[in-house]
């Protein structure tokens, strides 16, 4: 019920014309998804499956419906995997009815937009630079500190 509640609270109130425009930047792996060299002990299957079982969050295509439709918001995915392994699991997750239209829609930003981690546990280890993502010509001149949200789980 209360779900619900917020729910339509959400959906009838009007966006906010002065509101800014707004970069949202998710990380894929534990945040949208989680991946784990054997299947859970559960009776959830993996939305994927190769070298890794792939899981997708619940309700991820929901979170990103919203975001995605969001007249104020860009949306891209901020990762430290490589562009190709990210395209992989993103055309696994847009075969949800609930997403499928806004494939297009999502900007995508791999591995080179990383910094290299000179503490990290391996030569390839990566830590987040948000500089490197301002600079893109994808979003240089429009977003910056003061309108770039990243989730992350770390």
């Amino acid at each position: 019920g209360d779900v619900y509640k917020r729910q339509i609270c959400y959906n009838s109130a009007p966006h906010n014309k002065k509101m800014k425009k707004l970069l949202i930047l998710l990380d894929m792996n534990e945040t949208l998804m989680f991946r784990h060299t054997q299947p859970l002990n559960s009776k959830r299957l993996p939305n994927l499956s190769g070298p890794k079982q792939i899981y997708f969050r619940p309700n991820y295509d929901l979170l990103l419906a919203k975001l995605l439709s969001h007249p104020k918001a860009t949306v891209g995915i901020y990762s430290s995997m490589i562009l190709k392994n990210i395209l992989f699991y993103l055309e696994g997750m847009f075969k949800s009815e609930k997403i499928a239209g806004y494939k297009g829609k999502l900007t995508v930003f791999d591995r080179r937009y990383n910094a290299h981690d000179p503490q990290g546990k391996n030569i390839h280890s990566t830590m987040r630079d948000l500089r490197l993502v301002w600079a893109d010509s994808k979003v240089k001149g429009i977003y910056g500190p003061a309108n770039t949200v990243l989730v992350d789980n770390d």
